[in-house]
């Protein structure tokens, strides 16, 4: 019994983690947007 609930959590914690990577990920693309969004701003105002 103590082995499936072990497996359980493990699975849950697997679950958790590829959830963190797939946040991360979408962080870093937002970033690049926000970034890529700014310059584009910047050279609005230059014109």
């Amino acid at each position: 019994m103590a082995g499936k609930e072990l497996e359980r959590c493990q699975q849950q914690a697997n679950e958790v983690t590829e959830i963190m990577l797939n946040n991360f990920d979408k962080v870093l693309e937002r970033d690049g947007k926000l970034a890529e969004l700014e310059q584009r701003s910047d050279q609005l105002l230059d014109m």
